[in-house]
């Protein structure tokens, strides 16, 4: 079986852990990935990165401008920052959030940080192999992240998120008691025995569990504003090299059936 290989992450955690709280610091993006692909594969995705992406809470911009000016990057990037070796992208969240949902660099510079607030507080922990323990997002957390950060970057040519989403709904439909003990709570019955759709409609309400009502009608609401062309585009990258491949009738059925799971059924 595959070992999950924490030396580097092991050392960023050390040196941040003598600047910032790292109850604070929830590890994201593809490391998180691959700790939870390990959970259900014996092998990584086929598509790995040496970069980290680091979520921040912060209550105040000063830890995340402490770490700016301790570990500046050559990028020009303002949430990037170069630590020992490793390229780290730090998101930072909580009261600096203006309006909710957004943080701003104050030069004109954006990003959506919506869900994870809900994310962060939902948030498991691993332990590294130095004993060090550090907090990650759940499967649909990470799935939460991942369906935002889509309708964030699909526009722009970026089709990874789609990958990742690809896998998590491998991860699911290859579990088959955890499918069949969820899946009467999604209530469609027209989906009972077809595995991939069962997935998606489990993985859409398992996120909304996560985010709650507020949060993940905002998530829904956003991929009402989609046009058709725009969710054949997610059906289309709805796929990962290593899984088993469905046609792009059934990716995008998945869509649907995921996306509809973000809005509670109607009596």
């Amino acid at each position: 079986m595959t070992k999950f290989e924490d030396a580097e992450l092991c050392v960023l955690f050390e040196e941040l852990n003598e600047h910032v709280d790292l109850e604070a610091v929830m590890l994201i993006g593809a490391k998180c990935r691959d700790i939870h692909q390990l959970r259900y594969r014996d092998t990584l995705p086929a598509r790995t990165t040496e970069d980290v992406d680091l979520a921040l809470a912060v209550d105040g911009w000063k830890p995340f401008e402490t770490l700016r000016e301790l570990f500046p990057s050559k990028s020009n990037a303002w949430q990037k920052l170069t630590i020992g070796s490793l390229p780290v992208d730090v998101v930072p969240f909580g009261t600096v959030e203006r309006p909710p949902g957004t943080v701003a660099s104050g030069k004109g510079w954006e990003m959506n940080v919506a869900g994870f607030q809900e994310v962060f507080d939902a948030r498991e922990f691993f332990s590294l192999s130095n004993g060090m323990k550090i907090g990650i997002p759940t499967v649909p957390g990470f799935a939460a992240l991942k369906l935002h950060a889509w309708l964030d970057r699909h526009s722009g040519g970026v089709f990874k998120d789609a990958t990742d989403l690809a896998l998590v709904l491998a991860w699911y439909e290859a579990e088959d008691e955890f499918l069949w003990d969820n899946f009467d709570e999604v209530e469609d019955e027209d989906l009972i025995g077809e595995t991939d759709r069962m997935a998606a409609a489990v993985l859409g309400r398992k996120v909304r569990q996560l985010l709650g009502p507020s949060a993940a009608a905002f998530l829904a609401d956003r991929f009402e504003e989609e046009t058709n062309s725009e969710l054949d585009r997610f059906a289309e990258n709805l796929t990962v090299q290593g899984e088993r491949p469905l046609p792009f009738r059934r990716r995008r059925q998945q869509v649907s059936d995921l996306v509809g799971a973000l809005t509670p059924a109607q009596d």
